[in-house]
Parts: structure tokens; sequence; C-alpha cells
């Protein structure tokens, strides 16, 4: 089928999505009818816009691993603290994961600071004590943690926002982590169901994503994508009448927007030549 494109852009905005969509960043739009495209033709995603309203400390990244070591008693207490889900400052992370420590082994036993100039987090223990604080990677592998069942499978863990990839083979006066990191999400990714062409990878091996957006401005603000790659085409033929959208992070967990709203367009076009 060749010949003239029925229609060349189509725009898209959540606040119209259909009413058993589940949120703002997983949806489903309805068009008033299915499109049949020509052979030649192809569609991209453009004119994206997305507000960076989701926490950097949400239900996907709460928990910290931490073991406390009495030298008196010779004795370890390991236990899964969660930090209080927000979008965090350096100084309120700070203070939030002080408060964490303090309801999970009591006031007092620990001390949390952040250094502003090497952009770093250190837990210090009482006297008479020290520290450790589990990475993922020995937390999925073997290890000798004694606290509550976890799923290594999904850890939740804080250690990407503390930068805590080194492991701590022994128990120490003083934790410091890596660099804290506290945008977490530097890209967001636009799958699709039924418009992907499944030529894509994605960073788990994904083959539905349609778009990926860079995360270029910071929390309160608003992302503006309107490059299109001449190679990113996503759709030939057909366009269905329901169409699918879900915005994920590189985990492929589905982004909370808190709310927000999103919109991009869909350009029709003939495909760049190959």
């Amino acid at each position: 089928m060749e010949g003239k494109i029925p229609i060349t852009k189509v725009y898209i905005d959540s606040r119209f999505k259909t009413k058993d969509s589940k949120s703002n960043s997983d949806f489903k739009y309805e068009l008033v009818e299915s499109i049949q495209l020509p052979d030649k033709c192809a569609t991209y995603v453009d004119d994206v816009i997305i507000p960076v309203s989701w926490y950097n400390i949400d239900e996907h990244n709460r928990y910290l691993y931490v073991r406390r070591f009495e030298d008196l008693t010779n004795t370890k207490t390991d236990r899964i603290v969660p930090i209080e889900i927000s979008n965090h400052t350096p100084d309120t992370l700070t203070d939030s994961v002080q408060e964490a420590l303090n309801t999970t082994y009591g006031a007092g036993v620990f001390s949390v600071s952040y250094d502003s100039r090497k952009l770093k987090l250190s837990i210090r223990p009482e006297p008479q004590s020290e520290v450790k604080v589990f990475t993922d990677e020995e937390l999925i592998g073997v290890n000798d943690w004694g606290g509550a069942t976890y799923n290594s499978n999904n850890l939740m863990s804080a250690n990407e926002v503390l930068g805590n990839y080194t492991i701590q083979y022994f128990t120490a006066r003083t934790f410091e982590s890596g660099i804290v990191d506290l945008r977490r999400i530097h890209n967001v990714y636009i799958s699709s169901a039924n418009l992907s062409t499944f030529q894509t990878l994605g960073p788990r091996g994904e083959n539905n994503i349609i778009k990926k957006i860079l995360v270029t401005t910071e929390y309160g603000f608003t992302i503006i994508d309107n490059i299109v790659v001449s190679h990113d085409w996503i759709v030939s033929k057909q366009l269905s009448k329901t169409l699918e959208f879900r915005l994920s992070d590189m985990y492929g967990n589905t982004i909370d927007l808190r709310g927000m709203l999103v919109s991009f367009s869909l350009i029709c076009m003939p495909p760049p030549d190959v």
C-alpha cells in the first residue's frame, strides 16, 4: 500500500487517558478510529513534555541494609532501615537517614553527617561499636546477613543514591558513602505494547521502547524534548485505535509522577533512507 499519508501528527496528552488507565505514566489513549498508513510511512515521537515530579527516594529505593557490631559483647545486629519517601536535598536526606537509624536502633547509637565538599554521607556509631552498610552486590550473592528476610530480586535499596558500590568486608568505626546522586533517574523511557516495532533493546532487554528522554532539569521543572533522531522510527502500517504508553526508569519501574501530566506527539512521515 502506497499513497498519501492520511494524518501527519497525533497529539497525546495523559489528561485525556482512558478511564481504565493506571496513571499518567501508564495509560491508554483512544483515537477516534484506527489509522491505516501507507507502506512508505513511519511514526516518530516528538514534542515530549514530562514534569520532573518523581521523588529521588520512593517505594523502589528506600531501604538501607545496616549492621551494627558491638565490640564489648561481640554481637552483630542487622536491620533493614527505611528512609522517608520524599524528594530529598542533601540536608533532608542526612536528617532522614539519622531519624531512620534512631527509630531502628535507638537514639544515640549512630550519628549521620554530610560533607558538602566530598558530596558524601557518613554514618558513625557510638564508642565500642562499628557499622557496615551492605551493597546490592553482596545482598544478591552469598553473605552472612542475619536480619529480616528480603527479596534478593527486588532489594529496593538506596545504595545507588548513596553511591554505595564498594563491598565493606568488615565493620568499621565509620561508614562513608560514595558520591550521593540525588537525581536518581537520568533517562525516562517511553514504551508501547502496540506501537513498537520490537527492534529496540533496552537496559534490561526491553524490546518495546519507542523513545528515550534525557533528564536535563531538576525537580519541579519540566523536560522538553523536541529532537527527532533520524533513525528513531517506531511503527509503520497502522495506528491502532487504542494506544498504550508507559514511562519507566532504567530498571523498568513505572515512574510515579505524583499526579502530574505528560504530553507528546506522534509524527507520521516517510521513513529515512536506509
